[in-house]
């Protein structure tokens, strides 16, 4: 079975740098999680240092880590929503379970397309939760576009409408990667700060 490999940076807050290195990193339950409960990883070390200093607060980074994680498991284990594959197998799967197994059925949600979009991360972190359970997946990647995010210096749409149209999907793009474990963390180092 191939092994796939990705490479992903951690922000955290510096003091909690011991720990992971010597215990690993303590995932965080939510229901709001959009790929799942796991670890989050951006995989760009920009973003990850970004998300650290805003999170805490530290616009100079004084008290800001990343850990550069390098993450392997076998390739029936990974899920990349960025693929036409991985986008028929999360449809095909999700669709399967949610049919096919009874006492899952009072779980099924069926909100409209113009839910509030908290329903709607709720609804995906669900499903990637099922998959992860039922069907064995480690690790998930997807790709969010974002026309206008707080790190951004300029807002798309309005460069466009002050200059000119831009094709296709021309947006910010933020992959990031979420482990369901420890376990599939080949490797760690504390690049940031360096």
């Amino acid at each position: 079975m191939p092994i796939i490999k990705v490479e992903g940076f951690h922000g955290t807050a510096l003091e909690n740098v011991d720990e992971i290195m010597s215990n690993g990193f303590e995932p965080k339950v939510r229901d709001d999680h959009w790929l799942g409960q796991g670890i989050y990883f951006y995989s760009d070390l920009d973003l990850a240092v970004w998300w650290i200093k805003t999170k805490i607060g530290s616009k100079d980074g004084s008290q800001c880590a990343v850990v550069k994680s390098n993450m392997e498991c076998e390739q029936d284990n990974w899920l990349d929503l960025d693929t036409i594959s991985g986008m028929e197998y999360f449809l095909n799967e999700v669709d399967s379970i949610l049919s096919n197994t009874s006492h899952l059925v009072s779980l099924r949600f069926r909100p409209s397309r113009n839910a509030d979009p908290k329903s709607r991360i709720k609804n995906l972190c669900f499903a990637l939760d099922l998959l992860k359970n039922l069907r064995g997946i480690k690790l998930v990647a997807m790709t969010f576009l974002k026309d206008n995010p707080s790190y951004a210096p300029k807002s798309i749409s309005s460069f466009e409408n002050r200059f000119f149209n831009l094709p296709f999907d021309f947006v910010y793009r933020e992959r990031q990667i979420c482990s369901t474990s420890n376990d599939i963390i080949a490797s760690k180092s504390v690049i940031f700060p360096n």
